[in-house]
């Protein structure tokens, strides 16, 4: 089957696809007996953000306010516009991005991952290839990515692919596996019981790095979002050896749970 003519189209048939195939999950409940098993900083946070005893959500459509990115250190910062779309019942995450490169050349993106692998295409005014590239790197990066978005869409992070471990009062480990892949990282909060940080070393900064490189998303600016506290703010970091790179930011402006469309 030939792929849609733009990558908004094939971002739009790929999340209705990956919606019909889930459409008989039935995500576990969060209630007490669900959230007994989890680490205290971890049911703290599904207290204090309000989904303790609440229905599952089986999914996520994100959007995104602001976005903005650099694509190396003394870049400047350029603006991007991005949809995003998470599936517990996957794990699965889809997002569109669209941006003025130099602030004069359009193109836009679409990252996944599905199935057990990631990928990124990237066109310059919607035709000309810049990327589309797959591998064993990207499926671990694209893995890492939705396990740090896990406590973004909590029914997640009670998934069998998702295992935790406690470590203290104020951080745990969480453990993902699918398609035969394993990455972990360590989830911090404070005492409010906000999730304020995501640490791994299970990410590639890109396909030709010798190793994978230290990654932190920070998350701030809770507020109420449809009943629920969410963070609104998001910053994601290289922990480089030439010191800490932020290279993305970004303000979540709506979260819908339960969806049936892109």
């Amino acid at each position: 089957m030939n792929r849609p003519a733009t990558l908004h189209g094939l971002y739009l048939e790929e999340v209705r696809a990956e919606l019909a195939k889930a459409i008989a999950f039935e995500p576990a409940p969060m209630d007490a007996a669900a959230l007994a098993a989890l680490p205290e900083p971890v049911r703290r946070y599904f207290s204090a953000c309000g989904f303790a005893d609440r229905p599952a959500m089986r999914n996520a459509r994100f959007t995104w306010d602001e976005v903005k990115m650099r694509r190396g250190r003394g870049k400047g910062w350029m603006r991007i516009k991005m949809d995003q779309f998470n599936d517990a019942a996957g794990p699965a995450r889809f997002v569109y991005l669209h941006a003025l490169l130099g602030g004069l050349l359009p193109f836009n993106g679409r990252d996944k991952y599905q199935d057990g692998h990631g990928s990124m295409i990237i066109r310059a005014l919607g035709l000309i290839k810049i990327a589309d590239a797959a591998s064993a790197h990207m499926d671990q990066s694209g893995l890492a990515t939705f396990l740090a978005e896990a406590l973004m869409l909590p029914s997640a992070a009670l998934r069998p692919y998702l295992r935790w471990e406690s470590i203290d009062g104020l951080s745990a480990r969480a453990i993902i596996t699918d398609a035969g892949l394993s990455v972990r990282g360590i989830f911090r909060f404070n005492g409010a019981g906000e999730f304020t940080a995501f640490d791994t070393d299970d990410r590639w900064q890109d396909g030709h790095d010798d190793a994978p490189i230290p990654w932190r998303i920070k998350a701030s600016g809770y507020r109420d979002m449809g009943g629920f506290r969410l963070a609104t703010e998001y910053k994601a970091v290289w922990i480089e050896k030439a010191g800490d790179f932020e290279y993305l930011r970004g303000r979540l402006g709506k979260v819908e749970y339960n969806v049936e469309e892109p």
